[in-house]
């Protein structure tokens, strides 16, 4: 104590005064936020190639002359009938209209969280 007093101890000198910070360090909430947007996105696709490529029936009638080596007598097409061909097209619109307002809930509620919070 008798050292500080006398100036002979170790003194210091601020030389810049102390902050808070402006930005958190690591990861915010925008990462997490695109990494959601990027997730919803690239799973459903993965999904749905794995499924395409790991299934076992054949789609095809050239496939089975090219996996078998036999000639094949005939062929029966597929077919979609008019009311068949109007429900698609009804759950297409319902599934593109679901997707928008999910996307846009999704994005709301993180412009809203980024904004407010």
């Amino acid at each position: 104590m008798t050292l500080d007093i006398e100036g002979q101890g170790v003194t210091y000198k601020i030389q810049e005064p102390a902050k808070y910070p402006l930005f958190a360090s690591g990861l915010r909430f925008i990462h997490f936020a695109l990494a959601g947007l990027a997730a919803a996105v690239v799973i459903p696709i993965g999904l749905i190639l794995a499924y395409i490529f790991l299934d076992p029936r054949i789609r095809f009638s050239n496939a089975i002359e090219e996996q078998f080596d036999v000639p094949l007598l005939g062929e029966i097409p597929h077919l979609v009938s008019n009311p068949i061909k109007r429900m698609r097209k009804v759950d297409v619109r319902l599934f593109v209209f679901m997707g928008l307002v999910c996307a846009a809930l999704y994005a709301s509620t993180a412009a809203f969280y980024l904004i407010w919070m």
